[in-house]
């Protein structure tokens, strides 16, 4: 469950509410289910929701959030009811789609991710190749790669970038708006595109590269894939993937590293 998603629920608690009390208990009651929903404490979240949907079925909030538990907590199938409930009462909602679709890719059932009819233009989209597998992945002789649903929009693009300002300088200033990214890295990934061999301040060059074993050159040229990034110094998987290590936009189990968030990373 990220932050969104929590603002979300407390914003959606008196949603539906039923009972002479539940205009009360609702709100509090689904904001303590939020609360042990982020905190990890999955089985209580689960007790809360369904204590909400007890009083009303109907609450396509606390649909959503049951089935974010249900996945969470390796029970798939009953995560997609879930959900797929939530978004018959409720189709408006992206993070239900976004969601939903996860679950599907997690689960390789990529035709079902985005169900495209020519009637329902909310439903449209297009699929695209968003990493290789490893080759030590139980899964890479059926399918090598996993493709799915990504937010083109949202990205950096960092050869366009480049090639408006070859200073680096438009570059560098929008790097170090990122989460956790620092004046080194992002020195760094300039110098890795940039056509020049000289060294920003906190960068590095051909020197940095060549020393290291095995040594390497600089790129000084634009990406061939994000993966490449990891190549620079001071680029790590953590900080460009974050904590989705099969990069399908949901917490997975065994994800999880204690913060209870899905961290998509850079």
């Amino acid at each position: 469950m990220n932050r969104k998603q929590r603002r979300a629920a407390a914003k959606q608690g008196g949603a539906g509410a039923r009972g002479p009390d539940a205009a009360n208990v609702g709100p509090a009651l689904l904001a303590e289910a939020a609360r042990q929903h982020e905190a990890g404490r999955l089985a209580e979240a689960e007790r809360l929701y369904r204590r909400l949907l007890a009083d009303d079925p109907d609450r396509p909030d606390c649909l959503h959030l049951l089935g974010l538990v249900a996945h969470q907590t390796g029970r798939s199938e009953a995560a997609l009811e879930l959900i797929g409930r939530a978004i018959a009462l409720n189709d408006t909602d992206p993070d239900f789609h976004n969601d939903i679709a996860g679950i599907y890719q997690s689960l390789g059932r990529f035709d079902q991710a985005v169900g495209a009819t020519p009637d329902n233009p909310k439903r449209q989209g297009r699929f695209s190749i968003i990493t290789l597998v490893s080759p030590d992945d139980p899964n890479f002789q059926a399918q090598p790669y996993l493709f799915g649903v990504t937010d083109e929009a949202g990205k950096i693009n960092l050869n366009a970038m480049m090639a408006v300002d070859p200073s680096g300088k438009s570059l560098h200033d929008r790097l170090l708006v990122l989460p956790n990214m620092t004046e080194d890295v992002a020195d760094a990934i300039v110098d890795w595109l940039d056509t020049n061999s000289k060294p920003r301040p906190n960068g590095a060059e051909d020197d940095y590269y060549q020393s290291l074993n095995p040594p390497y050159h600089c790129k000084n040229g634009p990406l061939d894939s994000l993966e490449e990034l990891l190549l620079v110094r001071g680029v790590t998987p953590e900080l460009l993937f974050g904590n989705d290590r099969n990069r399908n936009g949901v917490l997975d189990p065994g994800e999880d590293d204690g913060s209870g968030f899905l961290d998509r990373g850079w």
